[in-house]
């Protein structure tokens, strides 16, 4: 599911359970047209979020790399839970 959305030299590596890396060569821009694109794909099957990391701004190895997409993605998951919250506590 996930190849059909990439390139030929684009990399996918399962890290576990329902989590996945995918390593792009583009621009930072492209990346995030690229991971809209197959998150909207996912979204016709189940849920879906990620996080991003771009080399070397936000990482030099593998391991920093994946701590910022890690802590990106919290982030993101995090969001729409406190807008949420700052409404239901307007609405008191």
């Amino acid at each position: 599911m996930l190849r059909r959305g990439l390139r030929p030299h684009d990399s996918v590596a399962r890290l576990g359970g329902d989590e996945f890396a995918i390593l792009l060569d583009q621009r930072p821009e492209a990346v995030a047209l690229t991971v809209r694109r197959l998150l909207a794909a996912l979204a016709e099957h189940a849920p879906a979020s990620a996080g991003i990391a771009n080399f070397p701004g936000d990482g030099v190895d593998a391991n920093g790399l994946c701590r910022h997409a890690d802590a990106q993605l919290y982030s993101r998951k995090a969001r729409p839970r406190r807008m949420r919250a700052k409404k239901l506590a307007g609405l008191r």
